[in-house]
């Protein structure tokens, strides 16, 4: 069977809606269905970035705001560099050449040896794809944080991430002490430097794990499927979501078994092996989101203004990140769904004095709803303009 039929034959789908089975392994399982394989750099499996933050001493899982919006693609979460991109894609004239917003690509050979270069047989394949020497230590991987910030402001950087980011610790220590050179700045390139709020590779790659297995990553994880394996990966939807890759890395782009010459045969080869190549499309149509009670917005994963955040609050003192109207059958109507920055949920219906009395059981059992020991009371215009959202 294709990839596609695979897919739609398969139950997985299901099951990680029902939550059966974890976020790692449905990746893994699209992954591989879509020929992505730990025995094939040039298609090894991709996974997301989850985290934005990798600067701060204390890491709180429980806010969005640290959190990667995986609604966009790798290159487009910089405004401005995805002004950049778009500007390249509508002004590219070329005779054969198809327009794209990027030259690179998120999963090269190249990228996953710089990533696993301290883990032999990684090592040794590195130095054979470099000729026998470590590449220049600037470009060398040396630090998470740094990495981040480098496919967050540098045009010619999109790369995602690997599994072992989630599993294997050992990547980020130099344990074999290969002499992998000196920095412009002068340090010595050897462990990974960790972000302030790991104190280990361990620790590291404990809270990355829990970040994926995070409700806010499984929220949206579906969206970040369909840019990477789904609807958005190629044609206009991917047009739309600024995610069009250098037309050889797209499964059928070319017909090597008729091209005669030896010689062009083997240049579009290797064209095709350092520009990376796209996964087989699994879906054409969107995928479907994974059964939870939160619903989210582009606006928790950014920094919320005050005059939006601070406009209603719970007595906790938490601000609302998050009101829609009521579309669940379950739920009494007419009502407001409201989430917190806190984490906290709730139900918000009005009476004839357009005072909330009905709560959620979530914050019903909290210790600021017991100690308040009455309803949350929301200002009516407010509460009626929520509603009309």
């Amino acid at each position: 069977m294709s990839p596609r039929q695979l897919m739609r034959s398969s139950n997985m789908t299901q099951k990680w809606q029902r939550r059966e089975i974890s976020n790692f392994e449905y990746l893994m399982f699209l992954n591989t269905i879509a020929g992505r394989t730990y025995n094939d750099l040039n298609q090894y499996p991709v996974f997301p970035w989850v985290l934005t933050n990798y600067e701060t001493k204390e890491l709180d899982l429980s806010l969005p705001s640290n959190y990667r919006d995986l609604s966009k693609p790798i290159g487009a979460l910089n405004p401005n560099r995805r002004i950049y991109f778009e500007e390249r894609f509508q002004g590219w004239e070329h005779d054969t050449i198809p327009p794209f917003h990027y030259g690179t690509h998120y999963s090269t050979a190249a990228f996953v040896l710089n990533w696993m270069i301290r883990v032999e047989p990684m090592t040794t394949m590195f130095l054979a794809l470099q000729g026998g020497k470590f590449d220049h230590p600037n470009r060398l991987f040396s630090s998470i944080a740094l990495s981040w910030k480098n496919c967050q402001r540098d045009t010619s950087d999109v790369k995602e991430l690997i599994p072992e980011f989630f599993f294997l610790p050992e990547m980020l220590v130099n344990s074999n002490r290969y002499h992998l050179g000196r920095q412009e700045d002068g340090s010595v390139v050897g462990d990974v430097e960790l972000p302030p709020w790991a104190s280990s590779p361990e620790e590291f790659i404990r809270i990355n794990r829990m970040a994926l297995e995070s409700e806010f990553v499984s929220c949206q994880l579906h969206q970040w499927i369909d840019l990477i394996f789904g609807y958005k990966q190629k044609g206009p939807e991917a047009i739309r979501a600024t995610n069009v890759f250098y037309y050889l890395t797209y499964e059928g782009s070319v017909e090597l078994d008729t091209i005669i010459d030896p010689m062009i045969k083997e240049a579009i080869e290797n064209q095709i092996k350092n520009f990376g190549q796209t996964p087989s499309q699994l879906l054409m149509e969107p995928h479907p989101p994974r059964s939870s009670a939160m619903h989210l917005t582009p606006m928790m994963f950014s920094s919320i203004p005050d005059d939006v955040c601070m406009t209603i609050k719970f007595p906790s003192n938490s601000p609302i990140c998050h009101i829609s109207a009521n579309t669940y059958p379950q739920l009494p109507l007419p009502s407001v769904v409201t989430v917190t920055t806190g984490q906290q949920f709730a139900v918000n219906r009005w009476n004839t004095n357009y005072a909330a009395s009905v709560q959620s059981p979530s914050y019903a059992d909290t210790p600021q709803a017991q100690a308040a020991n009455q309803p949350l009371s929301m200002d009516p215009v407010l509460c009626e303009y929520a509603y009309q959202l």
